[in-house]
């Protein structure tokens, strides 16, 4: 603690001589405000906590220290004339930043921005109704006879049981076991066959 109380200076004095009397010296005889004094008594709390829940002092002395009257104000409500000033002060700055605003500048950003917005919405018009005009052609009916078509004939398909399908995968995974079995076999007899008996090199 680098400020002082009433009862002296607490840098160096171990945590367990600290009595509660210290606590409210030191605390009372700082010159800040309540709610820092309140602050300040809040971490003084939570540090001889957690130096007496480690066994460095036998007891917390902020526990029993004089609590700090902190005088809570509700919120206020303004008032006509603190109400009236506060638009006086709002409209003073509308009409600065007015004042000092490039009119011709403002005028082409939005006159730009209005423009790339219609070049949008036309884009997207043009793209509806060239949509509209595909599907309501020969072409666009024969594509969405041909999707309700696919739709019910994939109604129509009898889907395998969970055990159909478990036997049909391990039919498929011991016939590729089994064909792979019978490539490397065949691989090794003919590179024996060739290398050895043939041609007679020697690995």
């Amino acid at each position: 603690m680098n400020q002082r109380a009433g009862a002296g200076e607490l840098d160096d004095r171990l945590v367990a001589e600290i009595t509660t009397k210290d606590v409210d010296a030191w605390i009372f005889g700082l010159k800040n405000a309540p709610q820092s004094k309140d602050k300040h008594r809040r971490l003084l709390h939570n540090f001889f906590g957690y130096c007496a829940g480690r066994g460095y002092a036998d007891e917390n002395p902020v526990a029993r220290a004089a609590k700090v009257k902190v005088i809570r104000k509700a919120p206020g409500i303004l008032t006509p004339e603190d109400t009236a000033a506060l638009l006086a002060a709002v409209w003073l700055v509308i009409g600065y930043v007015v004042h000092h605003l490039m009119w011709r500048d403002a005028l082409t950003a939005f006159g730009l921005g209005l423009i790339t917005m219609l070049r949008v919405l036309v884009l997207i018009g043009l793209l509806a109704a060239a949509v509209a005009l595909y599907f309501t052609s020969e072409s666009g009916k024969q594509l969405i006879a041909f999707g309700r078509d696919a739709v019910r004939e994939t109604k129509k398909v009898v889907w395998p049981t969970r055990k159909e399908a478990m036997q049909m995968t391990g039919y498929v995974f011991a016939f590729v076991f089994v064909m792979a079995l019978f490539l490397w076999l065949t691989d090794k007899t003919l590179e024996w066959a060739l290398y050895d008996l043939i041609l007679g090199w020697k690995r």
